[in-house]
């Protein structure tokens, strides 16, 4: 997190015409677009491509056996890949560097009989330099194919004259990304990679046949290795630790039921998702029992597990897998949020909507995982207990209880760098919470809203109504304007909604325009989609013919950008380069960081797209061309017709209900500064149509 902070300084540090280059930054730092995994799963959905959503760790293993299993390539960028095949068998057919893969147009072979031609032919020319990336398949070749270059594993041993299985233990001492960063200095100081693998492999080979156990290899090999003169013992058993560790993360997962269930890697056909998953999809009108249960691979599960597994299985779960496998250490992404200023996800009402989110999850599936009480505490509660016993002073019936389930997250500190910790307080197992209760904030004394009493169906399978009303009532934005929204706008106009009240200078106008650059979003999603399917426009916008709702009027930039004519979307057009000014920046990522907690939150009640997909609402261009005052460019991923713009004018006057916003910019101790010199410069008389200068160096000091 620390990392993405960083970037995020040096992306503001930047000016709008630099930062809006792909390469903003000398140090390869990169910025990938909010919700990009959503996009990508939902494109891979649409071609109808198996996917294996890992909530654990790397992937990196999982894609081995899987690849294994299936008996095909792995296909990646991580030389890791090279090592890991170690241990899978011969099914596998190696590794092929994404970086190392070509589409080219290979023609069929000529026929060998045809008579030869009479004029000349030009047999070599110079090819002309194309834009497109060789990842994608020519649009006119005449026959596509894909050139792989791949490495196996068994020729890697031989060039390097070691077993299969000492690989990961090479790979660990030359250095890879669970090996401390001292290791490098200590071992090789000014060494190229290749002559480091060349002198590690040489040393393996030969401590090998000279040891009998794993743990002395390794330490005479580190030992072996070291390049400073005096050979410090806490160094070196130290770093003997670090590289066994480092070498047991090449162990790939057993293929078999995992023990992270409903979030689950589904390596195994007996794997308890997918039977969940085939449950679920042969009954999907089958209406859940208050506190029942469904026999599934590995025994009896409630269905709201069920529920889950399915979800995870389409990849819907991803904001809630690290709250539910680690809740001790929760680590909200920053949205490319500008540092100087106060975080988002830090605000009262997003944390409040993600300890709902927590709530509703840990009550469903019948607790987090939270990992058990440490030594160190079981010595300081026996240590107090002896000391009150020796005081006289009777155990506290609290004493008795069990500690707080506390989700402990990882987030930036307002107006600065530094990730600090913040905990969200559980409610006790069988209650309900209404409210805020973290750390900072008041104990929530309600209990009709969310978490599961005794008998009582689990929020996640009541109706879809009742959820998509929790899911308005924990944002705060159940009020009767957006209730009578259709649903598929309710995600943004409580995102919105629960951007406004984290505070911050925005005006009326950039408020419409973030919506219409959302909706128009969306509408192009759904343009996509009609056209890849064939049929009509979504029932969204069906009602192009529907009167829009009183709303109270448009500022005048918007009025003046906003045309009558439709805008349609053409994947097949690149869009130009939008410049990224600061303050559509900030607004785009105060959208993201309330976009994430939502989602959440529709993740944890199972809410169907767009609840839970935010991708749909995010067009880069779009949305910076129109807070720029700019129509936005063709292909774009936007469109816009009659039915869009109805739908926005309603949405506009619920988002603003109760909100009375300036429609200009606060002027800040900055701006004012800039204004005044700029104003300065224009009062002062020319001097023969041009600049002098100071007569001597005594003039600069004049009006100081």
């Amino acid at each position: 997190m620390a990392a993405q902070v960083s970037t995020a300084r040096v992306f503001y540090s930047l000016s709008a015409s630099t930062r809006s280059s792909p390469t903003f930054n000398n140090k390869g730092d990169t910025i990938l677009p909010p919700f990009c995994r959503g996009a990508f799963v939902a494109a891979l959905n649409s071609l109808g491509v198996r996917t294996h959503f890992v909530p654990q760790g790397e992937a990196d293993g999982v894609c081995v056996v899987l690849a294994d299993e299936m008996g095909g390539y792995v296909l990646g960028r991580d030389t890791d890949f090279v090592i890991l095949s170690a241990g899978a068998s011969d099914k596998l057919r190696g590794y092929a560097p994404l970086d190392m893969m070509e589409w080219t147009d290979s023609a069929p072979p000529e026929d060998a009989d045809a008579p030869p031609a009479a004029d000349f032919t030009t047999v070599a020319a110079k090819r002309p330099r194309s834009a497109r990336s060789r990842m994608l398949p020519p649009t006119d070749a005449a026959n596509p194919t894909l050139v792989l270059a791949t490495y196996a594993t068994a020729p890697l041993c031989r060039r390097l004259r070691l077993d299969a299985p000492m690989l990961p233990l090479l790979s660990s001492l030359v250095g890879n990304d669970y090996t401390p960063q001292w290791a490098g200095e200590a071992l090789f100081p000014r060494m190229r990679p290749g002559d480091r693998i060349e002198r590690v492999a040489r040393v393996l080979s030969e401590l090998r046949p000279n040891v009998s156990s794993a743990d002395e290899l390794v330490r005479r090999a580190v030992r072996r290795l070291w390049a400073k003169p005096f050979v410090d013992d806490a160094a070196v058993a130290e770093l003997t630790d670090a590289v066994i560790d480092a070498t047991i993360q090449y162990v790939l997962p057993p293929p078999d039921c995992c023990a992270q269930f409903p979030f689950c890697g589904e390596l195994d056909a007996g794997c308890r998702t997918a039977t969940a998953s085939r449950a679920t999809s042969a009954a999907p009108s089958r209406a859940p029992t208050p506190g029942g249960s469904t026999s599934g691979h590995c025994g009896q599960h409630s269905d709201a597990v069920v529920a889950y597994a399915a979800a995870q299985r389409e990849g819907r779960l991803n904001s809630l897998a690290s709250a539910y496998l680690h809740p001790d250490r929760v680590h909200l992404w920053s949205a490319l949020e500008d540092p100087s200023t106060a975080s988002c996800r830090a605000s009262v009402a997003a944390c409040r909507a993600r300890l709902a989110a927590y709530t509703i999850l840990d009550a469903a599936v019948g607790g987090l995982r939270f990992p058990p009480a440490s030594a160190e505490m079981l010595d300081e509660q026996k240590q107090d207990q002896e000391a009150n016993a020796l005081l006289g002073i009777e155990a506290e019936e609290e004493q008795s209880e069990e500690r707080p389930r506390v989700v402990t997250e990882y987030l930036r500190q307002g107006g600065g760098r530094i990730v600090v910790a913040r905990r969200a307080v559980l409610p006790p197992q069988g209650e309900a919470v209404d409210g805020d209760e973290l750390e900072n904030g008041d104990a929530a004394n309600g209990a009709e809203a969310n978490g599961r009493r005794n008998g009582e169906t689990p929020e996640c399978l009541l109706p879809l109504a009742e959820r998509q009303r929790l899911y308005l009532h924990h944002l705060g934005a159940d009020t009767p304007a957006i209730l009578a929204l259709p649903p598929r706008l309710h995600p943004l106009v409580a995102a919105v909604r629960l951007l406004l009240s984290t505070g911050g200078d925005w005006t009326r106008s950039e408020i419409e325009a973030l919506l219409r650059g959302c909706i128009g979003s969306l509408a192009a999603w759904d343009a996509a989609k009609d056209t890849a399917t064939d049929t009509e426009p979504e029932s969204a916008y069906a009602t192009a013919n529907e009167e829009p709702e009183p709303s109270s009027p448009l500022s005048p930039r918007l009025e003046r950008i906003m045309s009558g004519k439709s805008q349609t979307f053409d994947p097949e057009i690149t869009p130009p380069a939008v410049e990224l000014t600061s303050r559509a920046t900030r607004l785009v990522a105060a959208l993201t960081s309330a976009l994430q907690d939502s989602q959440a939150l529709a993740q944890a009640l199972l809410l169907p797209p767009p609840h839970g997909s935010p991708h749909v609402w995010i067009a880069g261009a779009a949305l910076h061309s129109l807070l720029n005052g700019q129509d936005p460019p063709p292909g774009a991923g936007w469109a816009w017709n009659r039915a869009a713009k109805n739908q926005w004018k309603r949405a506009v006057a619920a988002t603003l209900e109760g909100y009375d916003l300036p429609s200009a910019p606060a002027e800040t101790k900055k701006s004012r500064k800039k204004n005044k010199n700029r104003g300065k410069k224009a009062s002062e008389p020319e001097k023969g149509g041009k600049d002098n200068g100071p007569a001597n160096r005594f003039d600069l000091l004049v009006g100081m």
